[in-house]
Formats: structure tokens, sequence, C-alpha cells
């Protein structure tokens, strides 16, 4: 869960960036007269809450491979049929490989490390104490408001925020959020003329009947559940800043004189021994390089007089807003960035048809044609131990081809993969607890060793049977997976591998069954003579990776009657069994036969083994007949 987590996290801020810097074009580009602070404050905050809220469109990452979707089947669903029709040529090198992007995948998938589970205690310590700190400065506020002492002006607000002087703050301030009150620094009170001070009172009521204080407590809980996302801290800092102008809008608006407003800020700053903010209370000045910026717009020219929402241009902006929203969330589909498509092949071009009634035309384009040269015969070759696990490493002079007996001179030879459907059958039961890390291990193993082109499916078993398709290709998903995988409960080993054996959506005709388990089953509805005919309908190969010792004695002995079994608990063991499994190599062989006669007599075809020690298995077309048929 921690990987997925985190992988939401950085696909969020890997999206919400661009957001952000839309936003901010979109903001640069309209006129302020159009869209006053108050509204641009607005559409602030709908992009912060778009930018916390966008992670949860990629929570379910690593349940799905990015460039075909997973499936999952209950125990009781019967398997869909194929979306992809298995492939009519079952020769090999008509299958491409599929190399990994030059670029990162979209959406990025975090591959398991040990040190990633550090990231999320460091993320809540962090968390907690920005929690804990504004927590502090709530308390501390409310301590100050409580030994102010009351000031008889009035304020233009419908909370009745009280107007206090208070000796232990450097500057004005809002202190909510129940009774609010509006605290001035006690030598500001007997400094500053009764304007500059109204037009304090009037920035700081505008405040409380704007409900800023309550957005601010919001504001700095969510900048505490994302201490490490720079676009929150980005838009926060926007946040203040039109918070703020819109504040100064209203001021400007019912006292007139900018100028006079903007001489009040700096009279402030220098009258208050500088700049100094609370965590949880709404200051006049906040930030000095957010008071240059107030300054500025307050004597420009070209600056906004409406305080007030103007409809028409909040509407467009939160509509843009929303819009950069919903292309956010679709931007895997629309950007993944999967393998291109191997394109087909070009059709051989076709001998334009000839006309048997004119003779004339033959006879004039009818030329000598050379006598083509006898076709070589192919062979698709593998080969096997005792225990059916291929062998891969052989070379030309390992084979020795006979038809008919008589020795046949190998003209062509090559090595390609035989593309799978491998499925891992894997126990998560509550007995899999102490083996948790063989059973990473052996999985892995088998993913990593399996060719790009495969598919593999991951079937787990406990009390329940779930099987969870797409990791073809993708051995971090497989990771992240068995990284949420949590032992629990009963073993129903059988049903998981009938149910395994059910799975149709793989690409090839050509499957395969590992499964990985301590050998138990106690919670299966299938008997072992029910599974056994199971296996023998479906010709599927099955190898059981069983993690115990050999010594320990096996109360269950029908997994070695329906497949293959190796026990051992050896980690290096475990992982050459598991490599091995994966690897399905196909030896391909031609040669030009020494008999040239196409009499249509059956020819028998033997192929054997060179140079090997004995036991090998080798397994090949047995003949065909010499007229092509």
């Amino acid at each position: 869960m921690t990987n997925s987590i985190l992988s939401a996290l950085v696909n969020g801020t890997l999206v919400s960036a661009p957001l952000a810097i839309a936003v901010m074009l979109g903001m640069w580009a309209t006129p302020r007269h159009v869209l006053n602070s108050a509204s641009r404050y607005a559409v602030w905050w709908a992009a912060l809450l778009v930018t916390v809220l966008l992670p949860l469109a990629y929570l379910r990452l690593p349940q799905s491979a990015p460039s075909r979707p997973a499936a999952v089947l209950s125990p009781n669903s019967s398997p869909a049929t194929s979306s992809v029709p298995p492939p009519t040529d079952a020769r090999p090198l008509s299958f491409h490989r599929v190399d990994p992007p030059a670029i990162p995948r979209f959406p990025v998938v975090l591959a398991a490390r040990p040190w990633l589970r550090w990231i999320p205690i460091a993320w809540a310590m962090l968390s907690a104490l920005m929690l804990l700190r504004l927590a502090a400065s709530c308390i501390l506020l409310r301590r100050r408001k409580r030994a102010a002492t009351a000031l008889p002006q009035s304020t233009i607000t419908n909370r009745r925020v009280r107007v206090m002087a208070s000796t232990e703050i450097r500057t004005p301030v809002l202190a909510g959020l129940s009774s609010p009150a509006i605290l001035i620094p006690a030598r500001l009170v007997a400094a500053m003329d009764d304007e500059d001070l109204l037009r304090i009172v009037l920035h700081e009521a505008t405040h409380a009947t704007r409900r800023d204080d309550y957005a601010l407590f919001a504001q700095r809980i969510l900048e505490a559940l994302f201490p490490f996302h720079p676009v929150v801290r980005c838009i926060a800092r926007q946040i203040g800043l039109e918070r703020e102008i819109a504040c100064d809008d209203v001021v400007v608006a019912l006292k007139g004189s900018p100028r006079k407003y903007a001489a009040c800020l700096a009279r402030t700053v220098e009258l208050c021994g500088g700049i100094g903010a609370s965590l949880a209370g709404i200051g006049v000045i906040a930030d000095r390089s957010q008071l240059a910026k107030r300054v500025d717009r307050l004597l420009d020219r070209q600056r906004a007089t409406e305080s007030r929402h103007p409809i028409a241009g909040l509407a467009a902006a939160i509509s843009m807003v929303a819009a950069l929203a919903a292309i956010a969330i679709h931007m895997p589909g629309a950007i993944a960035l999967a393998s291109p498509r191997v394109p087909p092949a070009d059709p051989p071009a076709l001998a334009a048809p000839t006309d048997p009634q004119t003779p004339e035309t033959t006879e004039q384009t009818q030329t000598p044609v050379p006598p083509r040269a006898p076709e070589l015969l192919q062979l698709a070759v593998t080969v096997h131990d005792a225990s059916n696990r291929f062998i891969a490493g052989l070379s030309k002079e390992n084979f020795r081809i006979y038809e008919d007996g008589v020795p046949q001179e190998v003209a062509d030879f090559s090595v390609a993969p035989i593309p799978h459907s491998l499925g891992i059958v894997l126990d998560t039961s509550g007995s899999m607890r102490d083996k948790q890390a063989l059973v990473n291990l052996a999985a892995m193993q088998l993913a990593k060793s399996a060719s790009p082109i495969d598919d593999i499916f991951l079937v787990t078993v406990n009390n329940d049977v779930q099987v969870i398709a797409g990791f073809g290709g993708y051995p971090d998903l497989l990771q992240n997976q068995l990284n949420q995988t949590i032992p629990r409960g009963g073993t129903a080993l059988r049903d998981g591998i009938s149910q395994a054996l059910q799975w149709k959506n793989g690409r090839y005709n050509q499957r395969m069954l590992v499964v990985i388990s301590d050998g138990d089953d106690n919670s299966s509805s299938l008997t072992a003579d029910e599974l056994r005919a199971t296996v023998e309908a479906a010709k599927v190969p099955i190898f059981f990776i069983t993690l115990r010792s050999p010594d320990a004695p096996d109360r269950q002995k029908w997994r070695s009657q329906i497949g293959n079994e190796f026990v051992t608990e050896d980690p290096s063991q475990v992982a050459e069994i598991a490599a091995s499994l994966a690897v399905e190599t196909q030896y391909v062989l031609k040669y030009q036969s020494k008999n040239t006669a196409q009499d249509g007599a059956y020819r028998k075809i033997k192929v054997e083994l060179i140079g090997q020690p004995d036991g090998l298995v080798v397994r090949t077309r047995s003949g065909y007949y010499a007229n092509g048929k």
C-alpha cells in the first residue's frame, strides 16, 4: 500500500504542476479589471482543492498495467472471452520484443525499495509537527486575546468583532475562530492617527466578514497534510497574496486615497519594528515580498476598483479550472507513453492474372524460368530435462538431424523465445507469513526471467481466490502487488489452480502455471481427483515450488501427481528454479533434405543431442510428406 500511495502522490504532483502553471498564465493574461483579487482568490482555492484531490485518481495504479487494463476474476465468476485473439501464426519470429521505453512511462510507478517505507514515516512526523505548531499558535493567540484591552472603535462586520489593544503582539491580526477580535499592538494605537488606524481596522474587519480566518485554518491543515508538495505551497502563497489584495480593495473602496493607504502600510511596518505574523491569525502584513506587491497594486492606476465578484469573469475562471482538472484526471489515457506497435509486413505483390484466351500475349511474355532451389525444411525444437524444464544455451553443434535414418546437415540455426502466458499461483494464507521473503523472491525471479512479450497473471490464494492480470513486461508492478499482499486465512490451493486453468484472457495458447506455496491445502472445495481430471483436460504444464525442507513429512502427495514439484527452502535454489522455469527456449533448425524425390512418401524425422548429459528430452515434429502435404 505504501508504494501505491507514494506513486499516487508523485503522479498527482506531476499533473498538478502544469495545471497550476496554466492557471497562473491565465491569471497573468487576464486584466485585473476583468477578474479582481476576490475572484482570483476563489479561483486559486479551486486550484488548491483540485491539487490535493488529484492523487486519488492514481491511487489504484498498481493493479493495472499501463498498456493494457488489469482484469480481476472473483472465485464465482466465469472467465471472460479474450478481447485479443490468439495468434494464428505460432512461429516465434512473428513476435517482436517490447523494449523498455526510452523515456519514463506515465503514470509513474515507483519500484519497491526498502528505503521507501521511511518516506511515509518522515511525512507523518513532519505533518504532525506542523499540526502541533498550528494548535500551539491557536492556543497562544487565544491567550493573548484574553489578555488584550478593548478599544472603543466600531467595526463594519456582521460577526461582532471586537477591536482590542495588546502588548504581546507585533503586528495587527484577526484572532478567531470563535469570538473573533482584531488585536492591534499597543504602540501602534498610541503612535498612529485615527484615519490610519481605521484603515487597519477596516482591513482586518473585511477578513472577518469574508470568513478568511476559517479559510486560513483549512489552508494551514492542507499545508500540514502535504508538507512535501511543492504545488500546494506555491498555490498557498498565491491565495495569501490575493486574500490581502482583496481586503485592500475594500479599504480603498470605503476610504479612498490608495496612496495614503500604501503609506499607512509602510508606516505600520516601521512602527511595529518589522513584520511578524501568527500562524493561526490573519495579519495586516505577513510577508515582506507580499507587502511590496500590495503596494505596487495600490499605486497602479490600472488597478481594479470593484471589490465584489464579477459574476461572468468568476464563472469563466472556475470553469477553466474545472476543465483543466478534467484533462488532468484523464491525462494517463491521453499521453500514455506506450511502446510503438510494430507495423505489419507488407503482403507480397500478386502477379497479374493472364488471360488464357490470348495466347499471343502469353507467347510474347513467356521467358525461360530457372529451376527453383528446393526450400529448406524448418524444425522447431525444444529440449527439456527430466523435470520438464526448458534447456537453454545449446548451439548448432549440439544437434544432429536424421531423415529416415540418413544424417542431414544443419544449414541454418537460430534461437527464439516461446511467447506464452505464465500464471503464478501464490499461496497467501496465514501459514506463509514467515516465508514472505521467499515467496517474493520466487515470484519476482519468474517475472524478471520471463520474456517481455510474455503474458503474466497472478493468482493469490487463501480462503478466497483472486486473479489479477497485466504484469507481462512490468515486473515493478508485480513487486508492488506483492508488497500489498498480506498473508491471512486458510489455503484453498486446489481451487486456485483450477481457477488459473480457466484463465482465457492471455494472448497466447502456450500456457504454464507455477505454484508457489508451502504445499498444504485445508480450504479447497475441489478434491485431488477432481483437480487431476481438470489438469488432464486442460493440458497445461504445472510446476510446484514448495517452500519447505525436503526432509519434512508431506501428508499431501497430490501435487506430484499433476505436475513437477521442487521442494526447497534454500533462497539460492528457489531463485535458480524460478529462473529456469520462466525461460522457454525454442531452437529453429533448417536443413536441405538429401532425398530430392517428390514422391509423396512420408519421411520420419529424428533430432538427437550431441555432447549433452543423458536424460534430456528433444521435442519436434515427427516427419513430413515429400509432396508438401
